[in-house]
């Protein structure tokens, strides 16, 4: 078999952090030898080491199962001699225009071009990147960087691939392994075959394959399209919590039942929240737009109402049990638990927080913030629980518990 199209073929990954380090290993285990890189010594040295540099679901099992195909370094050229596709995994932070930064990206991309300048012209060296970039930049400042630091011509001496990833943290190395499918933009059909390669080692997903910019439309059409479906189900919840007999958890399952709708992600709850869904749809209204700007407003609104539904209902000192974005994950970023917390605290509510999920038994109302399994092991006799997601229905039985269930009204 040609080494292009096996998992002879050598893979680097520039970046090892919460996506790049699980990566690395979801690539190594599938046979591949893959060679990490990042500035951060501390994080090469846990990788060189069997130890996982972030926390992440299965990370260090995937690790040590599959140290003999991994290594890591800081030198950017390094890993570029040795593979023949690198990806790159740097992040593309939000500016004040709500647009994707470069700020990070394109000084690895400098330094990539500069370690092509020295390889092989023999070696058709592939550069996928997987951050997520606003639409034209993977084929402008990106392509043209290299281009200049190489003195190579991107789909003649070296291939440039857009290729994001579809992950949520505390699940990214199942999410990468069984993708609904792959997205990807690829500068020319070389590129696209021996990218496509790596991808069918990997999973048998069906692979979108196009041009750069329609890629990157993609990457947060997609984002943005499952705000919207979570926002409607949040509208169906307030709806059904005014209605006395409403139940949002039967209207939404029927809405689901259509094909054309699905079940995933229709239930109401609260807003949602992570590193990537409120960034892209804010990206997504930078190009000319005002439909995604209703979508966030409507989710930052959903905050304001819970906010007023908590004040109305709760008794003593409110406890908010939750503060990363979903259960999995202690990532907090743009946690609906983390944004209650703080429009209670600027209304001058007395709250007190839950981070290692520990009943303190002073509060007198909890709010349920995620469904996360933890919660099924408290004892909240003799307490108000305010239940967003409709995750606790059993205490409905216990006569010393007041439960609400939203969604389910009125109150």
């Amino acid at each position: 078999m040609d080494r292009f199209f096996s998992t002879n073929l050598k893979l680097g990954v520039i970046g090892l952090g919460k996506l790049g380090a699980p990566m690395l290993a979801a690539l190594a285990s599938k046979g591949f030898e893959v060679f990490g890189c990042d500035s951060d010594e501390s994080k090469v040295r846990a990788i060189n080491e069997g130890r996982a540099p972030v926390d992440e679901t299965d990370l260090q099992e995937f690790l040590i199962a599959n140290k003999e195909r991994i290594r890591a370094t800081t030198k950017i050229k390094e890993c570029v001699q040795f593979a023949d596709i690198t990806f790159v995994v740097t992040a593309t932070p939000s500016g004040p225009d709500d647009k994707f930064s470069l700020e990070y990206i394109l000084p690895v991309c400098e330094e990539l071009g500069r370690s092509l300048r020295t390889k092989s012209k023999q070696a058709f060296h592939i550069v996928v990147i997987t951050s997520t970039v606003m639409p034209g930049d993977t084929w402008g400042p990106i392509r043209e960087t290299i281009e200049k630091h190489s003195g190579r011509k991107c789909g003649e001496s070296f291939g440039l691939a857009y290729s994001p990833e579809f992950i949520a943290l505390g699940s990214v190395l199942r999410d990468f392994l069984s993708p609904d499918f792959v997205l990807l933009g690829a500068s020319d059909p070389l590129t696209e075959a021996r990218v496509t390669s790596v991808y069918k080692t990997i999973s048998d997903a069906p692979i979108a394959a196009m041009s750069p910019v329609n890629a990157e439309i993609t990457k947060i059409a997609v984002n943005t399209f499952l705000c919207t479906k979570i926002s409607y189900a949040n509208m169906l919840l307030r709806i059904c919590n005014e209605i006395p007999g409403a139940d949002v958890d039967v209207v939404s399952g029927a809405v689901g039942m259509d094909s054309r709708i699905g079940k995933k992600l229709l239930k109401g709850g609260t807003s949602y929240g992570g590193p990537c869904l409120p960034r892209d749809t804010k990206a997504m209204a930078t190009l000319g737009q005002s439909f995604p700007l209703v979508i966030d407003s409507f989710n930052r609104a959903q905050i304001l109402w819970l906010a007023d539904f908590v004040q109305k209902h709760a008794k003593g000192v409110i406890n908010i049990l939750g503060f990363t974005y979903k259960p999995g994950t202690c990532e907090e970023t743009e946690s609906a638990g983390k944004a209650l917390l703080q429009e209670l605290n600027r209304r001058g509510v007395r709250t007190t927080r839950d981070d290692n999920y520990n009943v303190d038994g002073d509060s007198d109302t909890f709010v349920v913030m995620l469904p996360d399994p933890a919660f099924k092991d408290y004892s909240f006799s003799g307490s108000t629980v305010i239940d967003p997601w409709r995750f606790l229905p059993e205490l409905a039985n216990d006569p010393s518990i007041r439960y609400i269930p939203l969604g389910v009204g009125p109150h």
